[in-house]
């Protein structure tokens, strides 16, 4: 995904989904949005990552809360910046 960000083509939430070219008005701003969406999401598991060397329990906890709760707050981050750019 790299230079994704400055792409013509609109970054996908869900893959496979071809119908955002039509949806979105400001196609540079939304990928900006959705890349420091990925970048947060991709930080998160890295520190999780850390924490489960460190700390395994900890890590599995963290990694249930991200693989549930972090999915449904991310969709919740997509869903507005959807609106924002429709």
């Amino acid at each position: 995904m790299v230079g994704r960000r400055d792409s013509d083509e609109p970054i996908n939430f869900w893959s496979g989904d071809t119908s955002l070219k039509d949806k979105i008005k400001d196609i540079k701003g939304y990928n900006v949005e959705m890349a420091g969406l990925y970048k947060n999401c991709a930080f998160f598991f890295g520190l999780n990552g850390i924490l489960f060397v460190i700390f395994p329990a900890a890590g599995i906890v963290t990694l249930v809360f991200g693989c549930t709760a972090g999915i449904y707050l991310a969709y919740r981050v997509y869903k507005r910046i959807l609106g924002k750019y429709s």
